[in-house]
């Protein structure tokens, strides 16, 4: 069976990573659209995210000790995981024949206006 193109209607890694990997094996064109930023390219955005996650986190701990556990998990998973993800989405992305974003904030979020 011969597909002319690929569709990936979410930004989540999955959803974008398996239309890039169907694309490739079909030969076929490839689009992605984009619905939320699936990264962060200003590092003070990705900041502000991170203490918001804190203090909510913060809020609904029953436990000192919980709460340390939470602020030390989300750390390393916004700090290492999220640079990992963000270049891993990227690469990927370049890839696409197309990229539609639903608003024009997204390609500005992810720090790339050009």
């Amino acid at each position: 069976m011969q597909y002319e193109v690929v569709i990936s209607l979410h930004e989540v890694w999955d959803a974008v990573h398996a239309g890039g990997v169907l694309a490739e094996c079909f030969n076929a064109r490839s689009m992605v659209l984009l619905q939320l930023p699936p990264f962060y390219g200003s590092k003070k955005r990705l900041l502000s995210i991170l203490k918001a996650l804190l203090l909510w986190r913060k809020s609904i701990s029953s436990s000192p000790l919980e709460e340390v556990m939470f602020e030390g998990e989300a750390i390393v998973r916004y700090s290492l995981i999220g640079y990992l993800r963000s270049s891993r989405l990227e690469n990927r992305l370049r890839k696409y024949d197309l990229v539609l974003c639903v608003s024009k904030a997204i390609p500005v979020e992810m720090g790339m206006n050009g």
